[in-house]
């Protein structure tokens, strides 16, 4: 059993755990373990007759061994997803906050995230510009300072 010296901790990673599919249970309560520590207890997970057993397909051909790794950027998937956003993320955040209209100046970004100017700044550069690869325009706005937009 796994464990966790802060209760913050072991709560964080059952929510991860839960939110990403990989959970025994979606119910869960963080308890102290023998040591001081903390850990996760899985409630029993909903009755087996209320889900389909999965159908077993006898005909199946093995999938193709590939050759490049998952998300490789040949693939089409790969490029279909390149400058889509994640609901929810601080990129999300950044990117709605630059997609309007006005756009958004360092400190409308920094008063959302709670994070310094440098690391606004190197935020746009790497995740907006490199990662997510979306088009970045920034322009002097009188009164407001620099405003950063995304172009598009």
């Amino acid at each position: 059993m796994t464990t966790y010296s802060l209760r913050h901790n072991a709560k964080a990673a059952a929510s991860r755990m839960v939110e990403r599919g990989t959970a025994p249970s979606p119910d869960f309560e963080i308890v102290p373990a023998e040591d001081g520590r903390f850990a996760i207890r899985w409630c029993e997970p909903p009755a087996a007759a209320a889900t389909p057993e999965p159908q077993v397909v006898e005909d199946a051909e093995p999938a193709p061994a590939a050759s490049e790794p998952e998300g490789a950027i040949g693939e089409p998937e790969a490029e279909a997803t390149r400058g889509s956003v994640k609901r929810g993320t601080a990129l999300a955040t950044v990117t709605a906050l630059m997609k309007r209209p006005e756009g958004a100046t360092i400190a409308e970004i920094q008063a959302v995230t709670g994070w310094l100017p440098h690391t606004t700044r190197a935020f746009i550069s790497v995740s907006v510009k490199r990662k997510a690869a979306l088009a970045v325009a920034t322009e002097k706005v009188e009164g407001r300072g620099r405003v950063y937009r995304v172009a598009g």
